[in-house]
C-alpha cells in the first residue's frame, strides 16, 4: 500500500461522492492506494453515501464514529491507515485528475517527508501563496519555519506516514486553527520538503460549514483558541525539538503571531469588545500574555511591548469600534 487518503466526514451527503469520484478519478491502480471515509458522527445522510461509495469501490473503506470533530476524525484516520505516505482531503473538496501518480513519484525520487502542491480556493481562482521558497528544490523543515508561508493547511501536503508515527504527530481535538499547530510541529520534524508547482487541491467554499457559523459562541472559540495554538506550539518546540535554532525560531514566531493578531483587531475592529477580552484572558491564562521574550523582527518586538498594556489597549480598541460602527 503506498499511500492513504483519509477523508473526514460531517454532514456533506451533497459532496462526499464528488470528492471521493475525485480520489478514484486517479493514475494509481486501486490495490496501491486507499480512501478512508470517517464518518464523524453524521446527522444527515453522509452515512448511507458513504456506504454506497463502499460497495461501488473496492479500496474505499468506512468507519462510523460518535462526534469527535474534525481532528477527531482525522486521528482516526491515521490509526487505520496502511500506506507509506498519507494525505487529508475534506469531504466538501476534491482534486484534480491524475495526479496522484506525479505525487507519489516526486515523494519516492526524492525520498520526502513532505510533498507540498498548490491549492485553489473556489470559487474564483486564488491560489495558495509560497512566499520566497522554489519550485522543486528540497528545503529542511527549519528553512519552511524560517519562511512560514507552508503553515496552515493540512490537505495541502502528502506526509511520509513513518515520520507522523514515529514523531507522534497527531490533531490536537477540540479547537479551531488544528492545522496550523500541526504543520508547525510537523515542519519542526521533518528534513526533506519539496514544493512542487501543479495545482492539486480544491478547496470549496461551502456555505454551510462549521467554519462559516458565525454565532457569538463559535466566533468567540475561534479567536480564543489562537491561544492555545500559540501554547501548544510553544510547548511543543521547548520539549521535543532538540534544535536550538528551531526553538528559538518558533518563540520568536508564536510571540510574533500574537501580536500580529492584536494588530489585525485594530485594523479590522469587527469583534465585539466582550470577545476581545476574553482572547486577552486566554493569552494570559496560557502564559502568553503580557508577550515577553524574542520576536521576528524589532518593530513586532516594540509593538508587542506597548500592546501588553491591557488598559492601553482596550481603550484603543474601544475608539477603533466606535469609528467603525459609527
Amino acid at each position: 500500500m503506498i499511500l492513504s487518503i483519509i477523508v473526514p466526514v460531517y454532514n456533506v451527503e451533497q459532496y462526499l461522492e464528488r470528492c471521493v469520484d475525485s480520489l478514484i478519478a486517479q493514475d494509481l491502480d486501486a490495490a496501491d492506494y486507499e480512501i478512508i471515509v470517517v464518518n464523524d458522527g453524521s446527522t444527515d445522510n453522509s452515512q448511507t453515501v458513504a456506504e454506497g461509495l463502499v460497495q461501488k469501490y473496492p479500496n474505499v473503506s468506512l468507519y462510523n464514529q460518535t462526534n469527535l470533530g474534525l481532528s477527531g476524525a482525522r486521528n482516526t484516520g491515521m490509526l487505520h491507515a496502511q500506506g507509506k505516505y498519507m494525505m487529508f482531503v475534506d469531504s466538501d473538496d476534491y482534486l484534480e485528475r491524475n495526479c496522484l501518480k506525479r505525487l507519489i513519484d516526486t515523494c519516492e525520487k526524492n525520498e520526502l517527508d513532505v510533498c507540498h502542491f498548490r491549492l485553489k480556493w473556489l470559487p474564483g481562482n486564488h491560489i495558495g501563496s509560497i512566499g520566497d521558497l522554489q519550485f522543486d528544490k528540497i528545503y529542511s523543515g527549519k528553512e519552511i519555519l524560517k519562511d512560514g508561508c507552508l503553515i496552515g493547511s493540512a490537505c495541502s501536503n502528502v506526509y511520509k506516514s513513518g515520520l507522523l508515527h514515529s514523531r507522534h504527530l497527531s490533531f490536537y481535538q477540540g479547537i479551531t486553527h488544528e492545522d496550523v499547530e500541526f504543520t508547525t510541529r510537523l515542519f519542526c520534524c521533518a528534513t526533506r520538503v519539496m514544493i512542487i508547482e501543479d495545482v492539486i487541491y480544491y478547496y470549496v467554499n461551502n456555505p454551510v460549514s462549521l467554519s462559516k457559523d458565525k454565532s457569538f459562541e463559535k466566533e468567540n472559540k475561534y479567536v480564543c483558541d489562537s491561544a492555545v495554538i500559540a501554547r501548544l506550539t510553544k510547548d511543543y518546540a521547548l520539549q521535543h525539538v532538540d534544535d536550538a535554532e528551531i526553538k528559538d525560531l518558533v518563540e520568536r514566531r508564536v510571540n510574533s503571531s500574537i501580536v500580529g493578531n492584536f494588530v489585525s483587531l485594530l485594523r479590522k475592529p469587527t469583534r465585539p469588545t466582550s470577545i476581545v477580552r476574553n482572547l486577552i484572558q486566554a493569552y494570559r491564562d496560557n502564559g502568553l500574555y503580557p508577550v515577553t521574550g524574542k520576536c521576528l523582527n524589532w518593530k513586532a518586538r516594540l509593538m508587542g511591548l506597548v500592546l501588553s498594556n491591557e488598559k492601553l489597549f482596550m481603550n484603543l480598541y474601544a475608539r477603533k469600534r466606535r469609528k467603525y460602527e459609527a
